[in-house]
């Protein structure tokens, strides 16, 4: 992590990254997530920020100095907004957690900022409902498994809408949304360039069955082709 620590060495507020050998990985980012829960001050609140971007971007730097801009000219703002979202999120409010991260920091949209909700829900409570990440290899995939277009820049009604459908699939698949977000972006990523292909190929084969494909197919159709 140590040329991330370069680039974050200019903030006015001090960032804390794995040292290197250690791994930044979704259980790191639940940790910081629960001691920003527990403790939403101002430095454990940008320090689950800058850590749960840092794993979303890998080498991509080219947003980064934007994003601290933005967050220096309205920094208690951003922190209240981050502490809100955190604690719709964790309730299981995704739609309000989502309407109060839009446009709160330049550069930082719903393919990045849906991470950090996804990170501050509340995995272990089955009642609530899960914000998971809709990124584009996300999007991607649940189009070509699904037929359903997400739009590119969704609002808040079609992220909640989204965390049900997926909410859905979990439990007719016995998993946990968490998996079937992780499997969708393993997906998204390994069809890349074929995915209007897949999307026709599909689309043929759901015209043929009468019917959209039920929701055990959808999962099972991602972890045989995760498999291979």
């Amino acid at each position: 992590m140590s040329n991330w620590d370069a680039t974050l060495a200019g903030l006015s507020y001090p960032v804390t990254l794995p040292a290197d050998g250690d791994t930044l990985d979704r259980s790191e980012l639940r940790r910081l997530a629960d001691l920003s829960l527990r403790a939403p001050t101002d430095e454990n609140v940008l320090n689950l920020f800058w850590n749960v971007l840092v794993w979303g971007s890998g080498s991509d730097r080219r947003r980064i100095p934007r994003i601290a801009a933005g967050i220096e000219t309205r920094r208690r703002e951003v922190v209240d907004r981050l502490v809100r979202a955190q604690q719709c999120s964790f309730s299981g409010d995704v739609r309000n957690a989502f309407r109060t991260l839009v446009r709160v920091v330049p550069y930082w949209g719903p393919a990045f900022f849906t991470k950090f909700l996804a990170f501050t829900t509340d995995p272990a409570n089955k009642s609530k409902l899960q914000a998971v990440i809709l990124d584009d290899r996300v999007r991607t995939a649940w189009r070509a498994l699904t037929g359903d277009r997400l739009p590119v820049e969704p609002r808040s009604v079609d992220y909640e809408s989204f965390c049900v459908k997926v909410s859905d699939v979990a439990a007719a698949a016995s998993r946990h949304p968490e998996q079937v977000e992780m499997a969708l972006f393993v997906f998204g990523r390994k069809i890349g360039s074929y995915t209007r292909w897949l999307e026709h190929e599909l689309a043929v084969t759901r015209k043929l069955a009468g019917r959209a494909a039920p929701l055990e197919d959808v999962v099972a159709a991602i972890e045989q082709s995760n498999a291979q």
